[in-house]
């Protein structure tokens, strides 16, 4: 069951650990934590090009871009909304989903 309580608590909790994301549904939630995780490196660019359509990725900002370049490739009309407060890490989150379509479609285009 879903209520705020409950989505709040999974987020802080996520949080706690150093996971900035979380699911929600269809949405990824992000808290930004105002310093470098490390959780945009080259590797990890890499791991979430490398999945197929049927795995369920961890929570990430690729992961939602991933999964916007799938629907791409299937003919699918895609948006992606970012949203949240000033200073809320929306510029930041554009510039990786950006990123990480910029890197599939170059190693799609280079095969």
């Amino acid at each position: 069951h879903l209520d705020d309580e409950a989505i709040l608590s999974a987020v802080r909790a996520r949080y706690e650990h150093r996971q900035i994301y979380s699911s929600v549904g269809r949405m990824l939630v992000a808290v930004n934590p105002f310093e470098d995780l490390g959780i945009y490196s080259r590797d990890q660019l890499e791991a979430y090009a490398a999945l197929g359509g049927d795995e369920e990725p961890p929570p990430h900002a690729y992961a939602i871009a991933s999964a916007a370049y799938r629907g791409l490739l299937a003919g699918g009309c895609q948006s992606i909304v970012i949203t949240g407060e000033s200073g809320a890490g929306k510029t930041e989150t554009s510039k990786r989903m950006l990123q990480f379509i910029a890197h599939v479609s170059s190693a799609r285009g280079a095969g």
